[in-house]
């Protein structure tokens, strides 16, 4: 495929769509820069819908961002009316992207290639930010040096150790992206190549508790195929995730026993406080007025315990529930490995407010709509696009 002014276009949407810095005014205005020049090559190169199946799931994804911001608006009393226009914003770029490449072999190739540029280009950050701490002892932060925010990245110290954060706030956020973005080849290419495990191994440096957790499920999910030698494999590399990071571990249940952890401890708070009132239980935190509750400071945890529990804490047992199941059917409709590295991954991957997230779930939707095997495939040692099972979206 020749390098189109519509591929580098796709190119970048991939990019600052999954760049989540922390100024919200630089989102609102790259989506809106996106959502410009995709709606131009999308309806020049002849705009067509999906089929119906694959407009239903997308419309689904629009129903859970549209109720986020009701419930949050009129039931919550809290205007999130930036938050809400990106994640609108994302959501029709996703879109625009898929129409793109819509069951064409040779623009998937390069969707897959522009993932695997957006995992190089976050791992090298993740090693030139280590190389100039330990060479200089300086602490380079990207966003803070180009201007896109003026708030310092959370680069935690640990015992004199540093976590760098790549372009992002802090190490978990840098993670549970890329790990993402390492899922989404997977689902493409059904395997874990050095790319992958490049993207893996940045993320663990980071030395984020829930990298280090979610790399060694992943690592087993797509290697362990329940054979005597897989399970020794498995037991090797638990031995050895252990002994590379207890001193992580320790450091952070030390830091958790000890109240000092705060954003764990405001977690487990605010999942305690849920469980303990029955109407929040029931019917979320989104459907109590907070002028008429008293919420303590453990509020901020409320959002940041993954998808899942995300849903069910905002939405309720109920309407949570249905809005989970769903995910669940969108995520496994491809294979049960990677509907499991799907769920994995999203232990971090936090709500539909947030850009990677949508992202996340429409590119993975797509790609489990199409019913591919692998969109590489090795023949006569060339690298060649397989036979799609399935010849609609």
């Amino acid at each position: 495929m020749k390098i189109s002014i519509g591929a580098i276009i796709i190119f970048l949407a991939v990019f600052l769509i999954n760049l989540n810095v922390e100024s919200l005014y630089f989102r609102l205005i790259s989506l809106s820069l996106c959502f410009v020049f995709l709606f131009f090559i999308v309806f020049y190169d002849g705009f067509k819908f999906c089929k119906r199946q694959f407009i239903l799931k997308l419309l689904f994804l629009f129903f859970c961002l549209s109720l986020y911001y009701l419930l949050e608006k009129y039931f919550r009393g809290q205007s999130y009316t930036i938050l809400f226009l990106i994640s609108i914003l994302t959501f029709l770029n996703c879109f625009f992207i898929i129409q793109w490449m819509d069951k064409k072999s040779d623009r998937i190739i390069f969707f897959r290639k522009a993932l695997s540029f957006f995992v190089l280009f976050n791992a090298v950050s993740v090693f030139i930010q280590l190389f100039f701490w330990y060479l200089f002892n300086n602490d380079l932060d990207y966003s803070l040096m180009l201007g896109i925010t003026d708030t310092a990245q959370r680069s935690i110290f640990y015992g004199g150790v540093y976590r760098p954060t790549g372009f992002y706030a802090e190490p978990s956020i840098y993670s549970s992206i890329t790990l993402s973005i390492v899922v989404l080849r997977y689902a493409l290419t059904t395997k874990f190549d050095s790319i992958s495990l490049l993207g893996i191994l940045s993320s663990c440096l980071t030395l984020s508790t829930v990298a280090l957790l979610i790399s060694f499920m992943l690592i087993v999910v797509v290697y362990f195929r329940f054979k005597i030698s897989d399970l020794i494999y498995a037991t090797l590399l638990l031995f050895v995730f252990v002994y590379l990071s207890f001193d992580a571990l320790s450091m952070r249940l030390d830091l958790l026993l000890s109240g000092v952890d705060g954003s764990s401890n405001v977690k487990i708070e605010v999942l305690n406080y849920w469980f303990s009132r029955n109407e929040l239980f029931l019917f979320g935190f989104s459907l109590i007025d907070k002028s008429r509750s008293n919420f303590g400071e453990f509020i901020v945890g409320l959002g940041d315990l993954g998808i899942f529990v995300n849903n069910l804490m905002f939405f309720g047992l109920f309407v949570g529930g249905i809005v989970n199941m769903l995910l669940l059917l969108l995520f496994f409709k491809g294979s049960i490995r990677v509907g499991l590295l799907c769920i994995i991954v999203t232990i971090k991957l936090s709500s539909f407010t947030f850009p990677a997230t949508i992202f996340f779930i429409c590119m993975v939707s797509y790609i489990n709509s199409l019913g591919v095997k692998s969109v590489f495939s090795c023949h006569n040692n060339k690298r060649q696009a397989s036979i799609f099972t399935k010849s609609s979206c």
